[in-house]
């Protein structure tokens, strides 16, 4: 590691360790002992006989749900920690169960005054049992600490942390978070959401954050941070903005994916000047007597697949056009002008996935389309999860609703290709991006098919299409997926041959994924013509 990334985990430590020391009571509640109550009853009773300063821990069992019948809401001296049991299997899911005739809770978690919040090894949705969504998973105000570490976060109607203002410390480590906001609202859909109220610190890495319908980072302006890390993440697809940061004493913005931000586009006459112009990461002023900017060593860019939707003339007669090369606004060049930070510092390179999400086209058309009245966009609705496959146990926490809920523990795989620019870019050398390891990108998107004797005849095609192997095969895998991620057939191969027929499907460009039982991958682009 370089000594730059040596002294950010020393600043990160300091905060996270800056916690008092308290008491420690560990109890383990497995999905029997909520049959007669719910986990809020049981955690709001132990908070209300617990002393000052006690630091209360639930380690709650794989593999089931835990229902909520209101919001986990407390103030005072009090450290919850949640937590999954340690072994393997699906990390325990918490939602709320919706009585009958009873009402969606604003958010899973409100923490008020010196409350400490740990959440670790969770799955955290905000669609409830009955399928309606609740705004928000945490919300905190005072001189909070929230610790998220390792936490699948999905279906937020709203924002998936709501910071009220104050001296909160929150850091946000190696977790997933997909579907920030409902496409119908996209107004709606925040990962940050402060307004214009003041924090002390939030730290982000290593995360991974995927179709948010809004914004990344909302931040009205006039507000101020003492310090803000983001470090190490992957951020995919949002509507409507990027970052719009506070003005931080010190803010560090490096080693990051961003993609496809702002996918809606803008429209012309808003991109005219610098100074009205909408840019991808924002801050409302920089001073350079207390504040410190180091945005470097990012990739950003705009896919092609976005790129091909615009520009799109809106019914009023606006022409929306794409955000490429609207990066930074004037106070954050000023902010990296004054650290010597060249613009090259960050560059734009798109990546090719092992299987990334479905481009959001149906909604960006929806969006820049809609004629109907008000901020609801119903044409828009819902996100497209088609190759991703629904876990079934927890697709079973419907109770009342008349449908079936779709629930996933298994996301998106971002690995991409390690003869990319994005591979070495990091400030120690290492990959970009949250959740990539080099060995995802040296083993399980090299390009094996030299190995494995892959041939692929014709190519490009009028529709059929046959894969030959120097060997028969009998483990391998094989998915199809158009040029936005649709899945389009999987199969296994059992001999030295496959037959691929794309004859019914439009022209253009498609990726054949194979897969060994050692998880290592072949990927094959096909053209059809």
């Amino acid at each position: 590691m370089t000594m730059n990334r040596n002294l950010l985990l020393l600043s990160v430590l300091a905060l996270l360790f800056s916690l008092p020391l308290a008491a420690q009571t560990v109890r383990t509640i497995n999905f029997t002992d909520v049959a007669e109550t719910s986990l809020d009853q049981i955690i709001l009773a132990d908070i209300d006989a617990a002393a000052e300063g006690a630091h209360l821990i639930y380690e709650l069992e794989r593999g089931f749900p835990f229902l909520l019948d209101g919001a986990i809401e407390y103030d005072g001296d009090i450290h919850l920690e949640i937590r999954a049991q340690a072994g393997d299997g699906a990390p325990p899911i918490i939602l709320q169960g919706v009585s009958d005739g009873g009402e969606n809770i604003d958010q899973l978690f409100r923490i008020r005054g010196t409350t400490q919040l740990t959440l670790k090894g969770l799955h955290l949705t905000c669609r409830t049992d009955q399928g309606g969504y609740n705004d928000r998973i945490v919300r905190t105000s005072g001189e909070n600490r929230v610790v998220v570490d390792n936490c699948i976060i999905d279906d937020v109607g709203q924002a998936a942390f709501r910071v009220n203002g104050g001296e909160e410390k929150i850091f946000i480590f190696n977790s997933t978070f997909n579907r920030i906001g409902r496409p119908s609202n996209p107004d709606n859909g925040r990962f940050i959401d402060n307004r214009s109220d003041n924090i002390d610190s939030i730290v982000i890495r290593n995360n991974v954050v995927t179709n948010v319908t809004s914004r990344f980072w909302r931040n009205q302006g006039g507000s101020t941070a003492n310090y803000i890390e983001i470090v190490g993440n992957t951020f995919m697809y949002s509507g409507q903005h990027g970052f719009q940061i506070d003005a931080a004493n010190t803010l560090i913005f490096r080693d990051n994916i961003v993609a496809d931000p702002i996918f809606f586009g803008r429209t012309v006459d808003d991109q005219d000047t610098l100074e009205d112009a909408r840019f991808v990461v924002e801050l409302d002023t920089f001073d350079q007597a207390r504040m410190t900017v180091d945005i470097s060593n990012n990739n950003f860019y705009v896919s092609q697949a976005i790129a091909d939707n615009l520009p799109i003339t809106q019914p009023d007669g606006d022409t929306m056009q794409t955000i490429d090369g609207f990066w930074f606004n004037l106070a954050v060049q000023d902010g990296m002008a004054a650290a010597g930070t060249p613009m090259d510092a960050n560059f734009q390179e798109e990546l090719t996935y092992v299987r990334p999400p479905v481009v959001p086209r149906q909604f960006q058309v929806a969006w820049v389309q809609d004629t109907t009245s008000g901020n609801e966009v119903p044409a828009a609705e819902p996100w497209d999860l088609s190759n991703i496959e629904e876990y079934g146990p927890y697709s079973g926490t419907n109770l009342g609703s008349e449908e079936p809920i779709a629930r996933y523990i298994e996301f998106y795989d971002l690995c991409y290709g390690a003869d990319t620019r994005s591979a070495t870019a990091a400030t120690d050398g290492g990959p970009l991006g949250g959740q990539v390891t080099a060995d995802c990108l040296t083993t399980r998107v090299e390009d094996l098919s030299a190995d494995w004797g892959v041939q692929v005849f014709p190519n490009p095609t009028r529709g059929q299409v046959e894969l030959r192997f120097a060997t028969d095969q009998s483990q391998l895998w094989l998915t199809i997926f158009n040029s936005t991620g649709q899945l389009i057939a999987q199969d296994q191969v059992r001999q030295n041959r496959y037959q691929i027929d794309l004859s019914s499907y439009p022209n253009g460009t498609y990726f054949v994924r194979l897969q060994n039982e050692a998880e290592e991958v072949a990927i094959q682009t096909l053209i059809k013509q």
